[in-house]
């Protein structure tokens, strides 16, 4: 993954943390875009950002707004394909 990748992941992670709904909810969703252009790559991700991905979309699962949860269950399935297992 390049350096704006990482950048880009990290403050995406960052702004899925936001107490703002519609901020959370298009962090997440431009994470499962990132996710995606990643999995196409066919690179590997860090395993620490992986791990960091992985809690920060769990966490989300859970999350008080019904869209931001629908956005993190669309995530996890990109997720899924794109982590090591």
């Amino acid at each position: 993954m390049t350096s704006s990748q990482d950048v880009s992941v990290t403050a995406l992670l960052k702004k899925t943390e936001h107490y703002d709904k519609d901020e959370r909810y298009m962090a997440t969703s431009d994470l499962c875009e990132v996710l995606k252009r990643h999995a196409d790559s066919s690179t590997n991700l860090d395993i620490s950002q992986e791990r960091e991905i992985c809690t920060a979309v769990l966490r989300l699962l859970h999350d008080k707004s019904n869209d931001v949860q629908a956005v993190a269950v669309k995530t996890l399935g990109v997720l899924l394909t794109t982590v090591q297992p």
